[in-house]
């Protein structure tokens, strides 16, 4: 089981959820609604609150939560469910990828270890935060650049 106070669970994970539920969507080129993406972030965020009350072992979540992201777009977006995975999928590997990299940032500039990231709430939620926000950025480059590629293929 893993414990996490209750605020800063959904202080993080609502904003968390959103941004991979956007990134996603954008990613794969789903058209979207945001009240959509929102319905979809918060039953994930609930889901996710939930399932990590349960005690199995911590690789396990993941896995759980792949599949309830998954199912969340397949029911508030309407995606197929081979989409909705490949989305669901997706978004978890973009979202280890940024964790991996602003993980090493905080051990090696802040010299803060893992223990303290994770026990303390200010700093949990200081660096769960920053996920969404370099998923936005990330997310908004890449966008732009698909858009720039598209309309360089229109004009040829």
């Amino acid at each position: 089981m893993l414990s996490s106070p209750i605020i800063a669970f959904f202080v993080q994970g609502i904003p968390e959820t959103t941004m991979l539920i956007f990134a996603g969507l954008t990613l794969n080129n789903v058209k979207y609604r945001f009240p959509t993406i929102l319905k979809a972030s918060l039953a994930t965020t609930i889901t996710a609150y939930f399932v990590k009350q349960l005690p199995l072992k911590f690789n396990i979540y993941p896995l759980i939560l792949i599949f309830v992201v998954a199912i969340f777009l397949n029911l508030f977006v309407k995606t197929s469910p081979l989409r909705s995975l490949v989305i669901s999928f997706s978004i978890f590997a973009l979202q280890a990828i940024i964790e991996t990299v602003l993980f090493w940032y905080w051990q090696n500039i802040f010299q803060y270890d893992y223990e303290t990231i994770i026990t303390v709430p200010a700093y949990r939620i200081a660096f769960g935060l920053q996920v969404p926000i370099f998923m936005c950025i990330l997310v908004f480059i890449i966008a732009f650049i698909k858009k720039a590629i598209t309309k360089a293929n229109l004009s040829n």
